[in-house]
This record gives structure tokens, C-alpha cells and sequence, in this order.
């Protein structure tokens, strides 16, 4: 998806709520709702029931980052992966959560201003000490498409079922505090202790065990 067509539609959507409604309070309450259709829209890959791996490769520029940061896994090409916020450059606000999730996921608030004030491009192997991405794959757009799908055979032997509790979990610590997690955990863990995975999982070796459960996925 373009970053360019996703701004120039935004732009184009509150240039006509601007021009069709002369009241500045009641057209802003409609380019807000606009806003948050957007958002909605590309933070819906967080949202869906499985797991999601990235695999990136050239220019990553804005609202492909945000749209990366929705996924699970994210990997990169070692050469020709670019990432750049250019919030401040093209003189447009940042209301697609880039500036608040990239602190909460990376950890590094210090090295995020940066990146956000000064819109350097940065490699993948700067934005991998930033902890944005977590793999750089040497090569070019199928090493990286083969190593994604790799891991992604390997997630795939696992239990559905409880995957989709830690992903869940995953997200929420990252929203919330300790405590509010831990509580949020009890319910996900009673479900998940008794799936079938779990009993097979208490009286089988390992190996037994991905035998029996590759089967029955």
C-alpha cells in the first residue's frame, strides 16, 4: 500500500469536509472520525486472530512502518531496506499512532525522538539495535520472503491455540502494567490448560508430542 495515496486521500477527504461544512468545530468532529476509520484500518492486522510475519525489503517510508509495526515477526533484507519516518518533513500530523506505538514497542524513547526530529533514513541494521525489527537476512527480496516463511512453518507445528493466547498476552503487556497483565493471563491460562494440547503435551516427550499434534492441526 502507498503512503503517498493513503496522505493525498486524507488530505483530500478534509479539504472537501472544509469546503462542504462551514462550522470549523462540527468539520473537524468529521475529519476526526475520518482519522480513526484510518486508523482502524491500519492497525487491523494487530487485531486478527493469528500470527503475522513481515518480511521487508526496499523503502519503508511513514504509514508502512505503521503498518509493520501491526505484525507479530518483522524481518529485513541486510542491503536496500530503508526506513525513514518523515512525519515532520512532509508537514503532516502523525494521527496514524507511528510516534506513540514505535516508543512502546522498541523501548528506546531517546533513539525515537531522534529518528522523528531530525527524518534520517536509517538501514535495517540501525533500525534492528533500535529493536524494531528483530532478524537481518543477508541477500535480497526471496531470502527474506524464505526465511520469513521458515519461521513461519515452525510456528505453524504449534498449538493454535495456545500461540493465539501469547500473542494476545504479548499485546496486552505492552498497553498495560504487571499486575493488569498477570490477571489478564489467569483467564487466558485456565482456557489454555484445557485444550487438548495441554493434556497430550503432560504425558508425552516432545517429539511424541509434535507427532501426535501435527496430525490433528
Amino acid at each position: 500500500m502507498s503512503s503517498f495515496f493513503i496522505v493525498k486521500d486524507t488530505l483530500l477527504d478534509t479539504k472537501s469536509v472544509s469546503t462542504s461544512q462551514p462550522d470549523p468545530a462540527r468539520a473537524s468532529l468529521i475529519v476526526q472520525d475520518i482519522i480513526q476509520e484510518l486508523q482502524d484500518i491500519i492497525t487491523l492486522p494487530e487485531k486478527v486472530p493469528f500470527f503475522l510475519i513481515v518480511a521487508v525489503h526496499g523503502q519503508t517510508i511513514r504509514l508502512r512502518i505503521v503498518m509493520i509495526w501491526a505484525c507479530d515477526v518483522r524481518y529485513a533484507i541486510a542491503n536496500l531496506s530503508i526506513f525513514t519516518i518523515k512525519e515532520v518533513n512532509v508537514c503532516f500530523p502523525p494521527d496514524m499512532g507511528l510516534l506513540v506505538y514505535l516508543p512502546k514497542i522498541t523501548g528506546n524513547q531517546s533513539l525515537t525522538c531522534e529518528l522523528a526530529y531530525i527524518e534520517c533514513e536509517f538501514s535495517s541494521m540501525e533500525v534492528r539495535k533500535l529493536g524494531f525489527i528483530s532478524c537481518v537476512v543477508p541477500g535480497g527480496c526471496n531470502e527474506v520472503v524464505q526465511a520469513a516463511l521458515e519461521l513461519a512453518k515452525t510456528i505453524a507445528m504449534k498449538s493454535l491455540i495456545t500461540m493465539n493466547r501469547a500473542e494476545r498476552l504479548i499485546s496486552h503487556v505492552r498497553d498495560y502494567s504487571v499486575t493488569e497483565s498477570m490477571t489478564y493471563m489467569q483467564s487466558w491460562a485456565a482456557h489454555t490448560l484445557m485444550t487438548d494440547a495441554s493434556q497430550f503435551k503432560l504425558g508425552f516427550s516432545e517429539i511424541q508430542f509434535n507427532n501426535i499434534f501435527s496430525n490433528r492441526i
